[in-house]
């Protein structure tokens, strides 16, 4: 059975009935009246009727519960279907169902009180035998994480004791889905085009992988005469000159910086929040479609360290990276500086790295570090795209 059960009912009054009704046999025992008998066995049978109706209770009524994962940006209505099937002969009337959600969807039509982090939801439903009822819930997502739905319960009135009935629903409702944060318009991001050497292959690129001769050409009198292939060339006797595969890196790192520092030293949730991570959503969709790979680093802190999206391409990717910006919370925050230390260590290579956040003078020596060993670094300041400089000097390129 799905439900436990919790039955209200009046424990006094059950017991004077059952005091009447043994009364009223032992003195119809001597008055020898049938009334009293009849009047007795109508008693009699309202109590049997009462427990079988107890025991009875919930044990065919079933909540259909299939597995169930959407995706919605804010600002998206989502319909739901609850669907109740009353597979037994029982009535349950004058009823309703009611369940909380997590305070980032709402629907309006059926909302009863909020409850801290969670929203209350009431919807009347009352069944006679044999019924199956669906109900459509329109939420509708206003603020980025995930859905969750708990605590349903179903609380009806009992038909012959008229107290209420509560049944709750004990497995786990498995409806999910993730509201992902907007995205937020960021200017200037055309000209952080630069090309660097790298993995990736590109026939405009002026880097070449002299470790990657794809074919040969006919040797022109501008070439080195390291680049001559002397096999090809005594075997098309004319000189040939290697041609290379012509290599250059694509890819970004996008740093997202959620705290900033108090007067005291301490470290807090930046009032930005929300800004930064559309801001960052917006880069990524930008660049995954431009189809370059992307990193992200959050310094949310997690049960593994920072949260930390690998590197990738596709709208695969472009999803993981909603999904972590998505359960980006307040509550644990990671050093930042142990971020860039952790970008130094991985990539050797020049990388592009996008900071998004509140930059502070404990940060300048690994920035300072990052840009020496080649990767160029960009700031977004006031949702536009800059080159970044050192805090203190004006903010100009290099």
């Amino acid at each position: 059975m799905q439900w436990s059960r919790t039955i209200l009912q009046n424990q006094q009054q059950i017991d004077l009935i059952i005091a009447l009704v043994v009364l009223l046999f032992t003195v119809s025992l001597f008055i020898d009246q049938q009334l009293l008998f009849l009047f007795v066995g109508l008693l009699v049978s309202y109590l049997s009727l009462i427990r079988l109706y107890n025991k009875r209770i919930g044990k065919k009524l079933v909540l259909i519960n299939p597995k169930r994962f959407s995706r919605l940006f804010m600002e998206e209505e989502l319909s739901l279907q609850m669907e109740l099937h009353n597979d037994s002969l029982i009535p349950y009337l004058e009823g309703y169902l009611s369940f909380d959600t997590s305070n980032n969807v709402i629907c309006n039509r059926y909302f009863h009180i909020r409850r801290g982090q969670w929203n209350n939801h009431r919807i009347a439903i009352s069944m006679v035998g044999k019924q199956k009822i669906t109900v459509t819930v329109p939420f509708k997502a206003i603020s980025r994480g995930f859905m969750h739905i708990r605590n349903i319960r179903y609380t009806f009135s009992h038909p012959l004791t008229f107290q209420n009935v509560d049944l709750t629903f004990k497995e786990q409702y498995r409806t999910r889905a993730i509201i992902y944060p907007t995205s937020k318009l960021v200017h200037n991001v055309e000209n952080g085009q630069d090309r660097y050497f790298g993995n990736d292959t590109s026939m405009y690129s002026a880097f070449e992988d002299l470790l990657q001769p794809i074919s040969t050409r006919d040797y022109l009198h501008s070439d080195s005469f390291k680049r001559i292939h002397w096999k090809a060339s005594a075997k098309r006797q004319e000189l040939q000159t290697k041609v290379y595969q012509h290599n250059q890196n694509f890819s970004w790192v996008i740093t997202i910086n959620i705290a900033v520092k108090s007067p005291l030293g301490n470290y807090y949730a930046s009032g930005e929040l929300e800004n930064y991570l559309s801001e960052a959503a917006y880069m990524a969709n930008y660049l995954i479609r431009q189809g370059f790979p992307v990193e992200l680093f959050v310094n949310h802190n997690t049960y593994s360290g920072p949260l930390h999206v690998k590197e990738g391409k596709g709208i695969d990717h472009f999803k993981k990276i909603l999904e972590a910006l998505a359960v980006v919370n307040y509550n644990d925050i990671y050093p930042m500086n142990h971020i860039f230390h952790m970008v130094d260590k991985r990539h050797h290579n020049s990388q592009r790295i996008i900071l998004i956040g509140e930059l502070n003078c404990e940060n300048l020596h690994y920035l300072s570090k990052l840009k020496a060993k080649g990767h160029q670094l960009y700031h977004i300041e006031q949702s536009t795209l800059l080159p970044y400089m050192p805090i203190g000097r004006d903010k100009l390129e290099t």
